[in-house]
């Protein structure tokens, strides 16, 4: 009898072996499709497992970075009295191109008129003083004290003079550069006080973009080289700059270059604050061979590449010189074509 608290256990029986799955031995190629594409088979792979592949072209080639930045005015102003007064005349529109020297604002100046007047009538009688004191003293009736403290008069004088010239000529609000006044912050007979602004004066042509660049390009870039801007507010157009100014210091937290481009902008289309992607042109290295960036495999030895060598893809160490979008300049390991 078969005891039923231990069923009879029977050998299990080998299954047939599944067919082995064929691995390949190199890494998965990653391609960018070029025009004329040609197929492989990476090596030890089954036929029937193609890679797409582009020929390397030799051109000459530069490293192009493209970094966030934005713009501002070459030169720009809140623009304020000198003086307490009040504000008699508006001379400038919102918004409006000035010249250098153009009026703005006009302070009322009856006061230091006023003032004026004065000092130039007191130096008449300090000056006709002066020259009997000296006459005097030549004559030996008048003592030589008695002369200089006439000439110290006619001096202090004629420094009040002065001085009331100069309160009269701050009644009058110039503009300091050519630029575009913004919006007015007073109106017509408020009572300003020295350092309050009135409005603001920026000088936008040519326009300045700011930016930064990685230490590594501190060497690359110099006064005049030629970078492109774009905004987002004209989508697809690219505007040509000039390096003008570079930093001569480095920021220390980030290891980056501050650098100063300026654009001319006759039209004034580009405004102080935008934000702007500003691309560079850097590290030429001459001819290379142009490969897509994605070709590019890292490795423990160094980048390789898979080279197409009697129909199939064979691993091919490389020496990158530079990147620019989507490609990369190979200077050794390969050849034209």
């Amino acid at each position: 009898m078969t005891d039923r608290r231990h069923p009879i256990r029977r050998p299990l029986r080998a299954r047939p072996a599944a067919a082995a799955i064929p691995v390949l031995a190199a890494a998965i190629l990653t391609m960018l499709p070029m025009p004329g594409i040609g197929t492989a088979f990476a090596q030890g792979a089954p036929q029937g497992m193609p890679v797409e592949a582009a020929k390397a072209r030799l051109e000459p080639f530069a490293e192009t970075i493209t970094v966030a930045g934005g713009l501002e005015a070459v030169q720009a102003i809140d623009v304020a009295s000198e003086i307490t007064g009040r504000l008699s005349a508006i001379e400038v529109a919102d918004g409006a191109r000035v010249k250098a020297g153009q009026v703005l604002f006009r302070l009322d100046d009856a006061i230091a008129r006023t003032v004026l007047a004065e000092a130039q009538a007191s130096i008449e009688v300090n000056r006709r003083n002066a020259e009997r004191a000296r006459d005097l003293a030549r004559r030996g009736a008048g003592t030589a004290r008695a002369s200089d403290e006439a000439e110290a008069e006619l001096l202090i004088t004629q420094a009040q003079v002065q001085s009331a010239k100069v309160q009269l000529e701050k009644t009058v609000i110039t503009a300091p550069f050519d630029g575009i006044a913004g919006f007015r912050q007073v109106d017509l007979g408020a009572y300003v006080s020295p350092g309050q602004t009135l409005t603001t004066l920026d000088d936008i042509d040519p326009i300045r973009a700011v930016f930064r660049l990685p230490e590594r390009f501190a060497g690359s870039v110099h006064p005049g080289t030629a970078v492109t801007v774009e905004v987002e507010a004209f989508p697809g157009e690219r505007f040509p700059a000039r390096v003008a100014a570079i930093d001569p210091r480095l920021d220390p937290g980030g290891r980056s270059l501050a650098v100063r481009a300026e654009i001319d902008n006759a039209d004034g289309r580009l405004k102080p604050g935008m934000f702007a992607r500003i691309t560079a042109v850097l590290n030429e290295i001459g001819d290379a061979l142009i490969i897509p960036e994605q070709a590019i495999v890292p490795g423990r030895d160094g980048p390789f590449v898979y080279k197409i060598v009697d129909g199939k893809a064979t691993p091919q160490p490389v020496t990158i010189g530079a990147r620019r979008v989507g490609e990369v300049g190979v200077t050794k390991g390969l050849a034209d074509g």
